[in-house]
């Protein structure tokens, strides 16, 4: 059995339910808009990675 879906209304629904969360956050957090941040974080090793090795 397959369904039909429509992209659009789905995206609407998503962003309503993203923008009321958003929405509580910002009263639970003083007015404050919340951001996304994403940190790169690089594992330590005692040896060189095959993209650091001179050729």
């Amino acid at each position: 059995m397959s369904a039909l879906l429509d992209g659009k209304s789905l995206a609407t629904l998503r962003e309503l339910g993203l923008s009321e969360r958003v929405s509580a956050l910002k009263i639970r957090n003083g007015d404050q808009t919340p951001i996304l941040a994403t940190i790169l974080v690089q594992r330590q090793s005692s040896r060189p990675a095959a993209s650091e090795r001179p050729l």
